[in-house]
């Protein structure tokens, strides 16, 4: 515990060349290794010490209350800026990290924020240079957060101690097939400073973070596997309620295939909706087993490792069920109406299996036309336009991700020309979160009329998330017209990916994003529909889509 509220604010915000130079991840599993000898409350401090005094200057831990050593030094004042989590992005990312007087890490030279941003960034805004840090009964770390800027500078000798132990921390051992206790806390360390210092809802998720790491701590045993280490990580993280969140393996997704059916949620259960085998498994079958456990408890300790909202969770527990490591099997057991039977399915489509929907561009009645954003085709969509500019109604379907061009559809809901800012990526100049600005963004959005006359409808559910909840938000800031299904996930805006010691990938919603006023929250409420619509077990029987139904029904003014 003394090391996970010490290592983000050294990490993050002491201003030293230093800083910039160390291999972390190898870093923290040594320092996880040392912590996890200590014997005593005694020998805390000068582990920490010993630790962290190699890397950073003036790097103390001492009895509450002791007197504060100022840096001393020349030179205009260096302070970390991070507008978002701008370590370890790449150039496509929104986010960006620099220290005052100097240019931004990451090659991020060229992003708009920070230009923004440097001018009124580059003040000091401690205002004491050095921060007292709690780390254990009675003591308290003194970390500088601010240096003049001879002081971040390091001395030809200071270089050389640090190449030294820089080579030596390439032979610390790292997590690959399994990973030990201390290479687990050091991952778990890792994604919980970065939630803590970068994550842009605390004051909507209103969790004690703290509190929740000590337990998770104590639980981690001698040895995991690797896919053990990334559902314990995903248990530290779904506090956060981010239905972006995750933590990811890249050596998984590189090997994921899917089954041959696609579930969904339908009230209390998930239901087979689409069948690659109809003759064998159909939809309107209802799973009832996983693995010999039933189906309840099994999507349950599933639902325990989504971070999320519920509408989100239970859409996203589908994924854990259908998608799987390449020719690998799983045993479920369905029932059809009074019969039972079970069948050992094998992961082995290439792409995920979807309920049976419309074309992408079709007119599902006369003069009623349907577009699935998740298919979108920019130039059929204009071609078709020359048809649909005297349609009676238009049903625009958002449930899933939509396609890149899919952003188009959103000047053909806009009344007027909207410049609305509704995302904003925080400027964190303090530990904890604490944002002093933000980088304002909106997508600037021009109206078509080509659609005017038609009546428009939106589909949504769990299943909207992320670009997709960005796009259907233009829909109720115009009103547009009536929103139809259930509730979106309540997440989105850029994600921001920190890799952990291990090489998994902590993965969160780095900036905050709020309806067209720029004031009220979305993140774990999402869009409520205006027409609540619950699929049925006889819907689905029957091949209906009762949400899509319902939805033409109103654009035909019924």
């Amino acid at each position: 515990m003394a090391l996970a509220r010490v290592h983000g604010i050294v990490r993050y915000f002491h201003p030293s060349d230093a800083v910039e130079t160390m291999k972390w991840n190898p870093f923290l599993v040594r320092a996880a290794e040392r912590m996890g000898t200590v014997a005593s409350a005694s020998e805390i401090g000068p582990r920490l010490e010993e630790i962290y005094g190699p890397i950073v200057e003036g790097f103390r831990v001492v009895p509450v209350g002791t007197a504060i050593t100022r840096p001393q030094g020349e030179g205009p004042i260096v302070e970390w800026r991070h507008l978002g989590y701008g370590i370890d992005t790449d150039a496509a990312s929104p986010y960006v990290s620099w220290r005052t007087h100097y240019a931004p890490v990451a090659g991020g030279k060229v992003k708009g924020g920070f230009f923004q941003h440097r001018g009124e960034a580059e003040a000091p805004v401690h205002a004491e240079p050095v921060m007292r840090v709690p780390v254990a009964a009675g003591l308290e770390a003194h970390v500088p957060v601010s240096l003049p800027l001879s002081a971040a500078k390091l001395s030809d000798a200071r270089k050389a101690k640090l190449e030294e132990f820089a080579a030596a921390l390439d032979a610390v051992p790292m997590a690959g097939d399994e990973a030990t206790r201390a290479q687990a806390h050091a991952d778990g360390i890792a994604a919980w400073n970065v939630a803590r210092h970068f994550y842009p809802y605390w004051d909507v998720v209103k969790v004690d973070w703290e509190a929740g790491l000590r337990p998770w701590l104590l639980r981690q045993p001698a040895t995991l596997t690797r896919d053990q280490l990334r559902d314990s990580l995903r248990a530290l993280a779904e506090p956060l309620n981010d239905a972006q969140g995750e933590i990811a393996d890249p050596r998984q997704l590189r090997n994921r295939a899917f089954l041959g059916i696609s579930v969904r949620p339908a009230g209390e259960r998930w239901v087979v909706d689409a069948s690659l085998a109809p003759d064998k498994i159909k939809p309107g079958d209802v799973v009832s087993a996983v693995g010999g456990k039933p189906a309840n408890a099994w999507f349950k300790e599933r639902m325990a490792l989504i971070s999320g909202s519920a509408q989100h969770k239970r859409w996203r527990a589908r994924y854990e069920l259908t998608a799987g490591d390449k020719g690998e099997t799983i045993a479920i057991r369905f029932t059809r109406g009074k019969e039972s039977f079970e069948a050992t399915l094998t992961y082995d489509q290439p792409r995920a299996v979807h309920e049976a929907r419309p074309a992408a561009l079709q007119e599902v009645k006369p003069g009623i036309h349907y577009v699935d954003a998740s298919r979108f085709d920019k130039a059929a969509f204009e071609k078709a336009l020359e048809t649909m500019k005297d349609a009676k109604g238009v049903v625009f379907d958002l449930r899933g991700l939509p396609a890149r061009d899919a952003v188009t559809l959103a000047s053909h809901w806009v009344t007027r020309p909207d410049s609305a800012q509704w995302m904003f990526v925080p400027r964190i100049d303090r530990p904890g979160a604490m944002s002093s600005a933000s980088w304002s963004l909106g997508w600037n959005v021009g109206p078509n009329a080509t659609l005017a006359k038609a009546k428009k409808v939106l589909l949504v559910d769990g299943r909207t998330v992320g670009y997709g909840e960005s796009l259907a938000g233009y829909f109720p800031a115009h009103s547009t017209g009536p929103v139809v299904g259930a509730a979106s996930a309540g997440a989105t805006g850029n994600i921001a990916i920190a890799p952990l010691p291990s090489g998994l990938g902590f993965i969160f919603t780095g900036m905050r994003v709020t309806r067209h006023d720029g004031k009220t929250p979305i993140h774990g409420k999402g869009f409520e529909p205006d027409t609540v619509v619950a699929p049925t077990l006889e819907g689905i029987r029957a091949g209906r889509d009762e949400a899509l139904d319902r939805a033409v029904e109103i654009a035909s003014g019924r």
